[in-house]
């Protein structure tokens, strides 16, 4: 008779629980079987992991990591989860173990997501009646001034495109850098505008401190953008550089908050850096499709539509996959209004949720020189 729960309920350790991933995990090398990292994606903010544990007697034989996050739907809060990983021990596999879990999530949150499904956890999502989009909408914008890098691949018509689609001249305006949590008082609005507009999953000051200026491995910049003296079109973005080889970049737009029809004010905001910093490229993850179709208009190209434009989503190694970019499923009780958050329509998920930017163990290899925990 199996044993399921919440880790932190069952005392599962977290030196266990990551040497578990270290054991097993045998697709990409994973963050979470360094302690330190495990600890601070589950643990950090409140003591608890509310990951989920399957144990025979005293054994731990699988486990579904979950981050407990409240989700709002038209003003109303719910219970909700991001999965970050699932992980069965490889003798109890094809027993059900995967579908126990699964299962008391469902059972304990009324939203759920969860991306990069494998071909072989697909059937069972499925079964538990998860809806799933093969492809999230991924956006790139390419700096057309200087020369393509060698990981940027396009045909005749992508290389014409990209100079077709260069930033027109933008407004000037007001760009801060949020360094700490003194300077959150007056986002707040944003962030209250933000919920407001999108059924998406509920930030704070809190969050973003964690989860952005307090990251154990990679540096994040917050950016506060204003329209001068207009009080009400402003934008709260997080971004994420990344240099590749040659000295080439990629700023990764990590996430954007505020109302939709301030959304112009990125594009001042990449004319900027693309002139500064010299960036190679953009992308931008979301699955809210007013988003998506706003953007494309002002210059962004998409992976999935216009594939004579390819920019790898995997950088810790370089890997190509075709389409770049991943899965997405989400389970929802939620039926209040019209489009209801597992229409896709209005839901905002981004790169944040699930940890779709986490760093894999190869990551901690390059900048520590390997990882002995």
């Amino acid at each position: 008779m199996f044993t399921i729960g919440q880790a932190s309920e069952l005392r599962v350790s977290i030196k266990e629980l990551a040497n578990f991933y270290k054991l097993f995990w045998k697709r990409r090398g994973i963050s979470l079987s360094i302690s330190d990292f495990y600890k601070w994606q589950f643990k950090e903010n409140n003591n608890f992991d509310y990951s989920l544990v399957v144990l025979d007697k005293n054994k731990l034989i699988g486990t579904l990591s979950l981050v407990k996050h409240k989700f709002i739907h038209l003003g109303e809060i719910y219970k909700g989860a991001q999965i970050i990983a699932q992980l069965v021990h490889p003798d109890y596999r094809n027993q059900g173990i995967g579908t126990l879990l699964l299962k008391k999530a469902q059972n304990d949150y009324d939203f759920i997501v969860s991306m990069g499904i494998t071909d072989s956890a697909l059937p069972l999502y499925y079964k538990l009646n998860f809806t799933y989009k093969k492809f999230i909408p991924r956006l790139v914008k390419i700096n057309q001034n200087i020369p393509l890098p060698s990981w940027v691949k396009a045909n005749r018509l992508g290389k014409f495109l990209i100079k077709k689609k260069h930033i027109n001249k933008t407004p000037e305006i007001i760009i801060k850098q949020i360094k700490n949590t003194f300077e959150f008082k007056f986002i707040e609005r944003i962030l209250f505008i933000h919920k407001k507009e999108n059924s998406t999953f509920l930030v704070d000051a809190k969050y973003l401190d964690w989860r952005f200026l307090n990251h154990p491995i990679f540096e994040y910049k917050i950016y506060y953008l204003k329209k001068p003296e207009k009080n009400n079109e402003d934008l709260l973005i997080v971004t994420r550089l990344h240099e590749c080889e040659n000295k080439t970049k990629i700023m990764h737009i990590i996430d954007v908050f505020g109302s939709q029809k301030n959304f112009y004010l990125l594009n001042s905001f990449l004319e900027r850096e693309l002139k500064d910093k010299s960036i190679n490229v953009f992308d931008f993850y979301n699955t809210n499709e007013s988003i998506i179709d706003k953007l494309k208009l002002e210059g962004w190209f998409s992976v999935i539509d216009e594939d004579f434009i390819y920019c790898p989503n995997l950088f810790f190694p370089l890997e190509e996959t075709y389409p770049p970019t991943t899965s997405i499923a989400i389970y929802s009780k939620i039926k209040k209004g019209k489009n209801a958050p597992n229409s896709f329509l209005d839901t905002y998920i981004s790169k944040k949720d699930c940890s779709l930017d986490l760093p894999t163990k190869h990551t901690f290899d390059i900048l520590f020189d390997g990882c002995k925990d």
